[in-house]
C-alpha cells in the first residue's frame, strides 16, 4: 500500500518535469519527504553501535527507547525560517521522524546507552551471553 503524501509528491514531480514554466517558477527546488536520518548497525565484540545522523538537534529533541527488542529513536527537527520569508528550493527536510531497529537475540536491553555529540547519535546496546541450554519436551 503507498502512503497518500508520497503519492502526491511523485504526481506534482512529475508534473514539474514535464511543464517548462514550473520548472522555471520553482528552479531547483523539489517537493520535500520530510525527515529520515542516516543510521549505521555495527556490531563490535562487546556491544551492537547504532549510529544515527541527527545535525543540529539538541538532547532534549531526541527520544530513546527500548520497547521489547525493539530500540525507538523518535524527534523532530524544525526547520528554522526568517520571518516573513519565503523558500525558493528547499533541500533538506525537518519535522518529526522516527526510526526502529529490531534488535537481535543476544542484545541486553538493560544495558544502553546513548550519546548526541556532533550531530551523531551513538546509541550502543551491550551484548549478552548467549549460553545454550536445553528446552523440556512437555507432553
Amino acid at each position: 500500500m503507498h502512503n497518500p503524501a508520497d503519492v502526491a509528491l511523485d504526481k506534482l514531480e512529475a508534473l514539474m518535469e514535464g511543464n517548462p514554466f514550473l520548472r522555471d517558477l520553482w528552479g531547483n527546488a523539489r517537493p520535500t519527504r520530510g525527515f529520515s536520518p542516516a543510521a549505521d548497525v555495527i556490531l563490535t565484540s562487546a556491544s551492537w553501535l547504532i549510529q544515527v545522523e541527527l545535525p543540529g538537534l539538541k538532547r532534549d529533541q531526541v527520544d530513546v527507547r527500548i520497547e521489547g527488542q525493539r530500540l525507538i529513536i523518535r524527534g523532530t527537527k524544525p526547520l528554522i525560517r526568517p520571518e516573513g520569508s519565503r523558500v525558493r528550493s528547499q533541500e533538506r527536510g525537518g519535522g518529526a521522524f522516527s526510526r526502529e531497529f529490531e534488535l537481535p537475540p543476544d542484545a541486553d536491553t538493560d544495558q544502553v546507552r546513548a550519546v548526541l555529540r556532533d550531530g551523531v547519535l551513538e546509541v550502543t546496546v551491550a551484548r549478552g551471553a548467549q549460553v545454550p541450554h536445553s528446552v523440556e519436551v512437555e507432553s
